[in-house]
Parts: C-alpha cells; structure tokens; sequence
C-alpha cells in the first residue's frame, strides 16, 4: 500500500496483514491510499465516503494514536473500510463534510488514476509527479450600506488552471485537449510559466466564465501524454468556504478592526471549523483605487486583524479582500466589494 500526502504529493509504503491494518497517525497534511499488488500494480483507492478519498489527519482525536481502518472490502477499483473513520477518530460534522468532498476532489482524482502518463507504472514508482490546480476568482457578494457583506449573488470571475510536472525537460508550449464544454474541446497550446520549482504550463479563463467542465484532459508533452481528469465543479457554489467578514468602526468612521467567521458558500450560515480544510490566508484591501499591503493570517484560529493604527477611512475603501488555499494546493481569491 502507498500512502500520499496531499500539497507535497509524497508517499510512503505500508503493508496490509490479512486483509486488515492500522495507519500510524501523523498529523499533518491529509492522506490518501493506493493499494499495490506484489509486483507494483495498481489495485485500487480506499474510499470513505460522499467522494471523500483522503484522511485529514490534522483532525484526528488527540489521544488516538493509530487508526484501525478494519477489514478491507473491495469491488473494482473502490476499496472500503470495515470501519470508517470519519466522525470517530477523526471528528467531523457532517457540515463539514460538504468542503472536505469539494475540496479534495483534484487530490482524489490523482488517487484514482496514479499512473498520469498511462506508461503502466504507478507515476511516484519511478520519481514522476504530476497535478493539476485550479485558482479562482470569487464575487460572492456586496457589502452595500452594511458592515458584513450579504452572499447574494456568488460569481466566478475568473479562473486559472495550473499543470505540474516535475520533468526536467519541460517544453515551452504544450497542446491540451478537453471534454466537449471546456475551452479544451479544440485543442490549445498553452505556454509554460514559473510557478515554483515544477514544469507548469497555464491557462486563464476570460471574465465571468463557465466553471472548468468535468471531464478528461489530455496534455501533450513532445514525448508523451498525461490524462488528468477534473471531478464536477459545481459544488464550489455551495460547498466551498467563504471567510466572512465583518468590520468594526470607531467614532470617526475609521476602521478599528476586521473580524470574520468561515462558513459555507451556501447553507444555514453557521460558523465551521475549516481546520485541515484551508492555509495560507490572506487578507488584503483596496483604498481609493491603491491596493494596500496584503496581510498574512497565521492560522484558521486567529479570526480578527486590529487595524486601528492605520487610520483608514472606511468609506474610502472599495474592497474587501478574503484569499485563502485549500490543503489539496487550490487557491480561492474571494473578493467583496461596497
């Protein structure tokens, strides 16, 4: 058995002892597992529940140890556990649940396919990974007269998607072709860019598009093809996270703080717990027509920036910005406007 870390995409090995085993708990990224035959071939992807197909560690009881997965059931490709973790030893409402699923889609779609470049081995058996990541534009709504925006009116207005390959002979340009629906439906040729240390080539949406269209994707390197599949997008509209914020005033109408509480794009409006759902978040800000220096949140448990030193001028203030990445490695820009 192989078991992936999601954002690094590392893995390391496990052994199933008659048809059972324990996973020893570190607690860190999610996971996902990959179950090998004796001579490394692909025998399927254990799946929990709702499309869930990865363990958010961080979340597991503090005083559990190792979690006991039970017996393994298997039809086709789907391996399922005797017991299932979620909600035992790894607590999670079934609020909750709606992100985890939305969120963990593009990591579960390269647990269901590892071998990307369709060569027969399982890609991270001979040093290759490969990946996809989507970056969105969000409008989900206005603040109008009010000092908590409404979520009336939830938009994408752009979108980029990202491919990864650590080749070392990257190309400068790549032919990609999608499903019928996507921009791919003829295919494009899309440039390379630097985004960290990978090969990754780029593509931008026009304003206020379509979501990326559920389907197979086809990436035609000069010596070979990767086949990366996106899961439906729709339920971002519903089941993504939105930083909700709220700004506290003084007398003079100057901003004294920015508080804000996570809850679903769509739902009851109740507060969640978005622990080992997001990281890396962002708060930022445009005056004026001059956008202010971002600010970098260290945590999901810090939910105020105290901005009372910097004397700005709340009707001055066009947007408001609340940007956050997935765990998975998607990045949510959310924009809320006056």
């Amino acid at each position: 058995m192989l078991i992936f870390s999601a954002g690094s995409y590392s893995y390391k090995t496990a052994n199933v002892i008659n048809g059972a085993f324990s996973v020893t708990v570190a607690r860190s990224n999610p996971i996902g597992m990959i179950f090998v035959g004796f001579n490394n071939e692909y025998l399927g992807y254990l799946y929990l529940k709702n499309n869930i197909a990865s363990l958010p560690m961080s979340r597991v009881k503090s005083r559990v140890a190792t979690i006991d997965l039970g017996a393994l059931s298997s039809s086709g490709l789907v391996v399922e556990p005797a017991n299932n973790p979620l909600g035992n030893e790894i607590p999670i409402t079934a609020e909750e649940l709606k992100p985890l699923a939305h969120f963990n889609g593009l990591f579960a779609s390269i647990i269901k396919n590892p071998d990307i470049d369709g060569n027969g081995v399982i890609d991270c058996l001979e040093g290759k990974k490969y990946f996809l990541q989507i970056a969105y534009i969000i409008y989900p709504g206005t603040f109008g007269s009010n000092l908590t925006p409404s979520v009336d009116n939830f938009e994408i207005r752009q979108y980029q998607i990202h491919f990864f390959s650590n080749t070392s002979n990257c190309p400068d340009t790549v032919t990609v072709t999608g499903p019928q629906g996507s921009p791919f439906s003829s295919p494009k040729t899309l440039n390379r860019v630097q985004i960290g240390s990978y090969c990754t080539h780029q593509y931008i949406s026009n304003n206020n598009p379509d979501l990326p269209a559920a389907g197979e994707y086809r990436v035609e390197y000069p010596t070979e093809i990767l086949t990366f599949n996106i899961p439906d997008q729709s339920p971002i509209l519903s089941n993504s996270i939105l930083m909700l914020p709220t700004i506290t005033l003084n007398n003079e109408g100057r901003i004294q703080k920015i508080s804000w509480v996570y809850r679903l794009a769509a739902g009851s409006g109740e507060a969640l717990n978005p622990e080992s759902f997001i990281e890396n978040i962002l708060i930022n800000r445009t005056v004026s027509g001059v956008a202010a220096p971002t600010v970098i949140i260290p945590s999901t448990s810090v939910t105020e920036l105290d901005l009372s030193d910097k004397g700005i001028i709340w009707n001055q203030v066009e947007v408001i910005g609340t940007c956050y990445d997935d765990v998975y490695g998607n990045l949510y820009s959310i924009f809320w406007p006056k």
